[in-house]
C-alpha cells in the first residue's frame, strides 16, 4: 500500500535494521527543536526590546531628564547584562553549536534566570517605596504563563519548573534584605509577592494539560498515510484506537495511535513504548495466518504520531464475550482453540513466542458470511525463543501474570511453544468455567495447588460438565513442569480433535447465536 511521502515517515515491515531508538529519537529531537527555536525568537525579542529601552533612556537622561527613569549604574549594568544573556541564548540556538540536549538544559537555565532576574528586579523597587505592602503581581507571572510554550516538557517537569519560578520572588527579596542590610519583611509581604506567582504556575500547568490535549485534537483530525480518522474505539497504557477509511478505496481499518507526548520522556517507558510498537509491527507484517489479525500500514506522521494500521474487526475479545453471556458450551470452546492453534502454530513455526494469550487478545468477529471467527490481537512482546533463552536474565518479565506459564513468570527458566500452550489452557479454562488461575497458583503450578487445596481446575471443569476427553486437554495445558504439556501446538490441536464432545459446533450455531447475542 502507498503512503503518502509528504505526510508520514513509513518504516517498511520488512526492514533488517531495528528502527525504534532510532525513531524515538527522531521524535524527541523534532519536538525538542520546535520548542528551542520558540525559545529563540522570545530570547532575540527580549534581547532587542531590553536593548532599545536602555539605549532610549540613556538618551533621555541627557536630552530630557524629566521623562528618564533614573536608575543606578549598577542596575543599567544588570539590565545590559540580562540583554547579553539573551542574545547569547538565541545565538547558541541558532547556531546550534552544542547537542540539543545540552541547548534545552541551557534553555530551562536561561528561563529560571531571566525569571529570578525579573522577580530580583521587582525585590528591589520595594524597599524605595513608602508602602511595603506592594501588590504581587509582576511580569515575573507573565513569564510564568509562558513556560508551557517555551520548552516542550513533560506535565512533570512543567509543574517543577513553574514552581522555582515562583518561588524566585521570596528568594529575590530575601537576597535583597540581606544585601542591603534591611529588615526582615514580615509575612504578608512574601505572601503578595509569592501567592500570584503560584496562582500563575497553577494556571500555566492548566495550559500545559490543555495545549497537550489540543495537540492530541490536531492529531486525530489529520491523515494518517492514506487513512483518514472517523472516531475512537477505545483507549489504553500505550494510547488509542480509532476507526479509519482509506482515502481512495474506501474500506475501514482501526488505526492504533501513540500519542507523542508520552515519548517526550527519556525514560524507559517511552523506549518501552516504541520497541513494542515496532516489535508488533514485525511480527505480524511476518505472519500470514488468516487467524492473525492483518496489517496494512504503519509509520510516523509529520506531526510525530506513531501509528499502525490494521484491519478493523466486527465482534468483540473473549474475556466479555464471557463476562457478559457466561461460560461456552464445549463444542464451541473447542471450535475457538483451534483457530487460536492455527494462529500460533505459524508463529512457532518461525521461532515466535506471543507471550501475551489472555481472552482480551483473542477476538470473535464475523468475517464475510464466517461468524465466531477467531483473531489473534496484540504481538507487542511477541520475542523469538532464541532471543528468549539466549540470557534470560536479560529479558524484563513481560506478560498478563493470570495467564504466564510458571516459567515464564519466574523469568530465568528457558521458554519455549509450551509457555503459550500453558496460557492457552488458561484461555480455555476461561472460556470453559468462567474463571481463571488465581495469580498465586501461577508460580507453583497445579500439582502443588492440588495438594495445598487450593483452587483445582479439573474439578471446576467437572462442575460445568464438559467432557473428560476435553478436561484432561485442558488440565494437561496447566501443567506446572513444560514436559507433561502438549510438545508442540500441532500436538495440542491434535489431542483437541481426538476429544469426544459429540456434536461439533458449526457456522450456523454461530450464526444463531451473533444473531440473539451480539
Amino acid at each position: 500500500m502507498q503512503s503518502d511521502s509528504s505526510a508520514v515517515t513509513v518504516v517498511k515491515p520488512d526492514s533488517q535494521v531495528d528502527p525504534s531508538n532510532e525513531v524515538l529519537d527522531s521524535l524527541r529531537t523534532r519536538f525538542v527543536t520546535r520548542g528551542l527555536n520558540r525559545l529563540a525568537a522570545l530570547a532575540l525579542i527580549f534581547g532587542v526590546v531590553t536593548a532599545i529601552a536602555v539605549v532610549v533612556n540613556i538618551g533621555l537622561r541627557y536630552w530630557a531628564p524629566r521623562h528618564a527613569i533614573q536608575e543606578s549604574a549598577a542596575s543599567y549594568a544588570f539590565v545590559i547584562a540580562l540583554a547579553g544573556l539573551s542574545f547569547l541564548m538565541w545565538w547558541l540556538i541558532d547556531r546550534r553549536k552544542f547537542p540539543d540536549r545540552a541547548l534545552t538544559i541551557a534553555g530551562l537555565a536561561y528561563v529560571l534566570l531571566f525569571g529570578f532576574s525579573i522577580a530580583l528586579g521587582h525585590a528591589q523597587s520595594l524597599w524605595w517605596l513608602e508602602n511595603e505592602r506592594m501588590q504581587g503581581t509582576t511580569w515575573l507571572c507573565v513569564w510564568i504563563l509562558l513556560q508551557p510554550i517555551l520548552l516542550p516538557t513533560t506535565l512533570r517537569q512543567s509543574l517543577v519548573i513553574t514552581i522555582l519560578l515562583a518561588l524566585c520572588a521570596p528568594a529575590a527579596v530575601t537576597l535583597i534584605v540581606i544585601y542591603f542590610d534591611l529588615g526582615m519583611p514580615g509575612f504578608i509581604t512574601y505572601f503578595s509577592v509569592t501567592f500570584p506567582n503560584l496562582v500563575a504556575a497553577g494556571v500555566a500547568l492548566f495550559t500545559a494539560r490543555v495545549m497537550q490535549q489540543l495537540d492530541s485534537e490536531v492529531t486525530r483530525v489529520r491523515s494518517m498515510g492514506s487513512y483518514h480518522l472517523k472516531h475512537k474505539l477505545g483507549q489504553g497504557g500505550m494510547g488509542e484506537v480509532w476507526e479509519a477509511t482509506h482515502g481512495l478505496l474506501s474500506h475501514s481499518a482501526a488505526i492504533k495511535l501513540i500519542d507523542p507526548g508520552a515519548l517526550l520522556q527519556q525514560d524507559a517507558r517511552s523506549k518501552q513504548i516504541t520497541e513494542r510498537f515496532f516489535q508488533e509491527a514485525r511480527a505480524v507484517s511476518s505472519l500470514s495466518s488468516p487467524h492473525t489479525v492483518q496489517l496494512f500500514d504503519f509509520g510516523v506522521s509529520d506531526a510525530g504520531t506513531l501509528y499502525i494500521v490494521m484491519e478493523l474487526l466486527d465482534g468483540d475479545d473473549l474475556h466479555w464475550i464471557i463476562k457478559r453471556n457466561g461460560c461456552m458450551p464445549p463444542a464451541r470452546a473447542m471450535h475457538i482453540l483451534l483457530q487460536i492453534c492455527d494462529s500460533l502454530e505459524e508463529a512457532h513455526d518461525r521461532g515466535l513466542l506471543h507471550r501475551d494469550i489472555k481472552p482480551a487478545n483473542v477476538f470473535l468477529c464475523r468475517l464475510g458470511v464466517e461468524y465466531d471467527y477467531v483473531k489473534v490481537l496484540d504481538f507487542g512482546i511477541a520475542r523469538t525463543m532464541a532471543e528468549l533463552n539466549e540470557n534470560p536474565a536479560a529479558h524484563a518479565v513481560e506478560g498478563t501474570p493470570a495467564f504466564m506459564a510458571p516459567e515464564a513468570l519466574s523469568g530465568t527458566g528457558s521458554v519455549d511453544a509450551r509457555s503459550d500452550i500453558y496460557s492457552i489452557g488458561c484461555v480455555a479454562l476461561w472460556m470453559l468455567t468462567g474463571t481463571y488461575l488465581p495469580r498465586r497458583q501461577h508460580s507453583v503450578g497445579i500439582r502443588r495447588a492440588n495438594s495445598v487445596e487450593e483452587f483445582q481446575p479439573d474439578e471446576k471443569l467437572r462442575a460445568e460438565r464438559v467432557p473428560s476427553d476435553l478436561q484432561k486437554v485442558v488440565v494437561s495445558c496447566l501443567e506446572e513442569q513444560p514436559d507433561p504439556r502438549p510438545a508442540s501446538i500441532s500436538a495440542l490441536r491434535e489431542n483437541l480433535i481426538a476429544c469426544n464432545i459429540g456434536a461439533r459446533w458449526t457456522n450456523d450455531d454461530a450464526r444463531a447465536w451473533w444473531r440473539d447475542r451480539m
